[in-house]
């Protein structure tokens, strides 16, 4: 849930201490936060770190510094992306990614959101496609533990409440989206669409978990562990998850209908929320 009052926590995981560490002295490094599943509370024993640095604008951070930095953490081993956005390592055997964010794009994307703008590109991780809303999310969800000036604190409080606008259009996009799905998964009689039809009905699934995200008002998790964020929310249908999961056994069963079953009464019970 996002923290509008969000302070740099207690650094007591040495990993997270290193890294921070080595972040806060490269140039153009305003903050740094931890984010992904050890942010929002899914992580488990062998979860990666996912280390944010935020830079106040698009290419303040000075690339080689950071790599510099990440080596001086981990030892040989540091590989980058090509864009140099992304730097994976290894620090006391553990599997840590560091990435960069610009703060000026975030803030202009919380801007549209509160006139219920975004956007929505391909990308081959998001089967339901990138949403730009997903960027308010690094900030809103995040853990600082380097915020000297606030910055975050700062754009986390101009995120927050939840926009209304926002909200109706998620949730009119991807209520169209999903029963789009469904109508044509309903229409697939053969096995031999199996995989298609699975497509189908993780695209409704997809699309029902970026509508409880906006109908609790919450900005959406597309990656892993946001079924489990939903599931903790007030809204949401009772034993969704195991319920979503029957609807794809059903389809590996070969009960067709028992997932169009499944599928057509989660819909109605997703949309009668208010």
């Amino acid at each position: 849930m996002p923290r509008v009052e969000s302070q740099p926590a207690p650094v007591h995981d040495p990993v997270i201490a290193s890294v921070a560490a080595a972040l806060s002295g490269v140039s153009g490094v305003s903050a740094v936060a931890v984010g992904g599943s050890r942010a929002i509370g899914t992580a488990d024993v062998g979860s990666d770190y996912d280390i944010i640095a935020f830079e106040s604008r698009l290419g303040a951070i000075n690339k080689e510094q950071l790599n510099a930095a990440a080596a001086r953490v981990a030892g040989p081993g540091v590989a980058t992306s090509p864009n140099g956005n992304l730097v994976n390592l290894t620090v006391a055997g553990q599997k840590v990614e560091i990435l960069v964010r610009s703060l000026d794009v975030i803030a202009a994307e919380v801007e549209a959101a509160r006139q219920g703008v975004f956007k929505r590109t391909l990308h081959p991780l998001h089967p339901i496609g990138y949403l730009t809303t997903i960027i308010i999310s690094y900030v809103v969800y995040a853990l600082p533990v380097h915020d000297p000036e606030h910055v975050l604190r700062d754009l986390v409080r101009r995120a927050t409440p939840y926009p209304e606008m926002l909200r109706s259009r998620m949730i009119a996009t991807f209520r169209t989206e999903a029963e789009f799905a469904l109508i044509h998964a309903s229409k697939v009689r053969s096995p031999l669409d199996l995989p298609y039809l699975t497509a189908l009905y993780a695209q409704a699934i997809a699309c029902w978990q970026l509508m409880l995200f906006a109908i609790n008002r919450r900005y959406p998790v597309i990656d892993k562990g946001g079924m489990r964020l939903v599931m903790g929310m007030p809204q949401h249908p009772q034993n969704f998850q195991f319920r979503t999961m029957k609807i794809l056994r059903d389809i590996a069963g070969e009960d067709l209908q028992a997932a169009r079953t499944e599928a057509a009464k989660l819909h109605r019970e997703i949309i009668a929320f208010k």
